[in-house]
This record gives structure tokens, C-alpha cells and sequence, in this order.
């Protein structure tokens, strides 16, 4: 499959993967037992995240490129002095949406049997997401036709991550100390996310995409690293 093939047929890949999750999710209990069950909840994370990417990339591209690509490249976005040395490459979006999504997340729900904190970790950078969807919109004065992924940011992630809080306070297994760790540990990995553009900003586009991949899998590592500076432990 070549790149160009695949910057069209990535989210739609998700979408099907969304839907056959989705079938085992309320379908079977392979994945869990539902709503008031972390592992569940740590793996709905996944289809939730690909409806997500569906919204935001694969009816939003322009002349071969993704219409948020646009935004970034505008007069109002928050990189508007740095256009003359900004190299931000195409691949960044994929890459970092799939290597998350398709991997990082999953191996975070896979873990949450033993770890609900990293099983649930991706939650903060889904929260960080959607909220950065609504005020993005008001900072950058973008209306909804012109920020794909305003939606399910806010109508989804939101909402979600709001149950999945309140799950947890309920649940024997995650403190309130679990929770911020969990939450704290997918902010960073958003934060992280913000190193991406800083390089591209210096002109490094090489680097972006490798700090993609890194960036992917800091809300499990940080969760892991937190867990064991704070003495979280599970039995």
C-alpha cells in the first residue's frame, strides 16, 4: 500500500476496527463485563479513540492533505510566527494517531488487569483531547465545520472520561491517588505531544516523527514510572 493510499484508508481501517470492537465490547464479555468494569471501560478507550480519528481525518482532506494541516499553516494558529521555519510533515498525522490508537492504547487496556492506572491512563490524554477541541475552537475563532473532531471530542470524550472517573471512585481497585496518576500520566502524553510541533517548528521533520512513536507511549510509562515513585502497588 502506498503512503498516499494510506493517508485515505487509514481512518477508515479504524472505523471497521472501531466497529468489530464495539461488536465484542456489548456482544461478549472477552473484553469485559461493561459499564461499571475498568477493563471494559480501558478497552472501549480504543473504538472511542477510532470514531474519534474518523471524524477528524477521513472526510477532511483537501488536494491530498488533511484540512487540519491547513490550520496549522493559518494566520490564526498558535504557530503563525513560526511559518517561515515550520516543517511539520504529512506522515505526522498517521503515524502518531495509529502507533497511539493501534497499539499504545491497546497494550494500556491489555495491562489494566494488573495495573488499572495504565489501563486507564489514555483517558487522560482522551480528556485532554476533547477540552482542547472546545477551547481551540473559541481561542483559534474556528467554527465547528472547521475543527473536525469537535464532536466525538465533546460529545464522546468527555462524557466518557467523566464515567470512567466516577467508575473509578467507586471501584475497590483505584484510589483517588490512582485516579489523578491515571489522568496526569495521558495529560503528559498530550503535553508530549507538543514537542512534535516544537521540532517541526525548528525545521526537524525527521525528528518529529520519531518523537511520534515515543510520544505514543508516554501515558504508560509515565503511569508505570508514577506507580512506583508513589508506591502504588496492586494485588
Amino acid at each position: 500500500m502506498t503512503f498516499e493510499l494510506f493517508n485515505l484508508a487509514w481512518p477508515w481501517m479504524g472505523l471497521g476496527a472501531a466497529v468489530v470492537l464495539l461488536i465484542f465490547l456489548f456482544g461478549t464479555d472477552v473484553l469485559g463485563t461493561g459499564w461499571k468494569d475498568l477493563n471494559w471501560l480501558a478497552w472501549l478507550a480504543v473504538p472511542a479513540y477510532l470514531i474519534h480519528q474518523f471524524e477528524e481525518y477521513s472526510m477532511n482532506m483537501v488536494n491530498g492533505k488533511y484540512t487540519i494541516v491547513e490550520t496549522f499553516y493559518s494566520e490564526t494558529s498558535p504557530f503563525a510566527a513560526f511559518l517561515d521555519t515550520m516543517e511539520l510533515p504529512l506522515a505526522h498525522f498517521p503515524l502518531m494517531n495509529t502507533i497511539f490508537v493501534w497499539i499504545a492504547v491497546p497494550v494500556a487496556a491489555y495491562l489494566c488487569k494488573k495495573n488499572p492506572i495504565i489501563g486507564l491512563a489514555p483517558y487522560g490524554f482522551i480528556l485532554a483531547n476533547g477540552l482542547l477541541h472546545c477551547v481551540g475552537s473559541v481561542a483559534m475563532g474556528l467554527g465547528i465545520s472547521n475543527n473536525p473532531g469537535f464532536f466525538s471530542g465533546i460529545l464522546l470524550f468527555v462524557p466518557l472520561t467523566i464515567w470512567v472517573i466516577y467508575i473509578c471512585k467507586k471501584s475497590n481497585r483505584m484510589t483517588a491517588k490512582g485516579i489523578v496518576i491515571a489522568l496526569i500520566s495521558g495529560l503528559m502524553g498530550h503535553i508530549g505531544l507538543g514537542s512534535c510541533y516544537v521540532f517541526a517548528i525548528a525545521g526537524l521533520p525527521n525528528v518529529v516523527l520519531a518523537a511520534d512513536v515515543i510520544v505514543s507511549f508516554i501515558p504508560i510509562i509515565a503511569a508505570w514510572l508514577l506507580c512506583k515513585i508513589f508506591k502504588v502497588e496492586f494485588s
